[in-house]
């Protein structure tokens, strides 16, 4: 044990920095292992435990580009993580208890769009990019979940209405597997897995929506149930630990309404109707097992409403923007952690404009955390275990689309908006970010 802390000793170096204070040590102490001085402080430097990481992703060019969290250490220098020189697009971020993560993405193999993904481990830092789709054709719409045992769950579709999975464990990725073949299904594909490896998938076709749970034990979805009863759209779940899980969808006939369902020990329940008039959902689960649910007003289109399910059951939905112009121009974002978060687009003065509200023993009021004079597009929401949530926005800087961030602690109230991406080369396309 001590030839291996001398050698990474060796490599890092006498000294590491964390912001305006350091630590050192001997590598070669001879007391024993983890007591040596400074290596309890370097591993946790190293490997920040539990709660408080993150993630970003986004594509710039031919690039995808990301930058980790640690409350040990603040945000990363940004890391370009694939490496083919063509365009990417669509990443999506998940990261777990200790900051493990990865990255998924579409780019082209030279032949087709493939699903490419980069994983991340505080010790190691970032893996090379590697394609994980078996298709001899296009493959889209990617969709990632990770677990606090570094474990991840990839699905993807072809254009022929196949539906398929890759399952990374144990230092691998298994080859694909068909999980469903539905005509008609919109995107996106709702996934979640939660920290004990369970994972959920929710697809919304034509005919009605569909529920997939995912076992690490047998490392293979169960059958397909059916969860609602009419045609659905924008489909989003949140799993819960166990194998439980909430789905939310917006049916596709009338209203649109909000519709949601419960997966329990004994499979799916009967859906439920949350309101009428709702639309592009989006759902979490906090640390306290609470369930809350964001949508557009379908009905004017110029609100935002939120509802929670505690104990199984949903409260009556409570507005919670202002009354501008127009609401969800893009779906609503919910980010679960200790205390929820949510974050959407609203037209006010002829503009796109970013607002966030907090649960915090009760909605706290909407605040506009931006106001650039082009106005913002592709809001992104994530929130922590410790009380933090983080707004995540493309923005105008320097001439480019940007990456633009903001801030809310346990108490509430939201930073001033401050740019997270300053590669001015070039406009960015797409973002994701995640928390744990």
């Amino acid at each position: 044990m001590r030839l291996r802390i001398a050698a990474l000793w060796a490599a890092i170096g006498t000294t590491v920095a964390t912001g305006s204070s350091c630590f050192s040590f001997d590598a070669d102490c001879s007391s024993a292992d983890l007591n040596c001085p400074g290596i309890a402080g370097l591993l946790a430097y190293l490997l920040p435990a539990g709660r408080g990481v993150g993630m970003v992703a986004w594509t710039i060019g031919n690039d995808v580009y990301a930058r980790t969290y640690a409350p040990t250490r603040g945000w990363s220098a940004p890391q370009v993580i694939d490496n083919l020189a063509v365009p990417p697009a669509l990443p999506t971020a998940c990261v777990s208890q200790g900051g493990q993560g990865a990255v998924v993405w579409v780019q082209s193999d030279g032949a087709f769009n493939s699903i490419y993904v980069a994983r991340y481990h505080p010790l190691s830092g970032w893996s090379s990019a590697q394609q994980v789709d078996g298709l001899a054709s296009i493959a889209q719409n990617p969709n990632i979940g990770c677990d606090a045992s570094g474990r991840a769950l990839v699905i993807y579709r072809d254009t022929a209405n196949n539906y398929y999975y890759v399952y990374y464990s144990s230092g691998q990725w298994s080859t694909q597997t068909l999980f469903d073949t539905v005509v008609g299904a919109t995107v996106p594909m709702g996934l979640d897995m939660s920290a004990d490896g369970y994972a959920t998938v929710v697809l919304t076709p034509a005919a009605a929506p569909r529920g997939f749970s995912f076992s690490p034990w047998t490392r293979q979805f169960t059958p397909v149930q059916s969860i609602g009863s009419s045609s659905a759209i924008y489909g989003t779940v949140a799993a819960g630990g166990g194998g439980t899980a909430t789905a939310v969808w917006a049916n596709n006939l009338g209203g649109p309404d909000m519709y949601s369902n419960q997966l329990g020990p004994a499979g799916w329940q009967t859906e439920f109707q949350i309101k009428t008039f709702g639309s592009e959902p989006s759902v979490s689960i906090d640390s306290s097992g609470v369930y809350t649910a964001a949508f557009v007003d379908a009905n004017a289109y110029d609100r935002i409403w939120a509802a929670q399910l505690r104990n199984g059951v949903w409260s009556a939905p409570q507005q919670i923007s202002p009354v501008l112009s127009v609401a969800g121009t893009l779906t609503t974002r919910v980010a679960g952690g200790a205390a929820p978060a949510v974050v959407w687009l609203q037209t006010t003065g002829g503009l796109d404009h970013v607002f966030a509200a907090r649960y915090l023993n009760g909605w706290q009021p909407a605040q506009q955390l931006e106001n650039d004079v082009l106005g913002a597009v592709g809001t992104r929401a994530a929130a922590d275990g410790l009380g933090r949530a983080v707004a995540i926005w493309l923005q105008s800087a320097a001439g480019q689309q940007s990456v633009w961030y903001s801030e809310s602690g346990s108490s509430g109230g939201w930073t001033p908006a401050a740019l997270l991406e300053e590669d001015n080369s070039a406009s960015v396309i797409d973002v994701s970010v995640d928390f744990y």
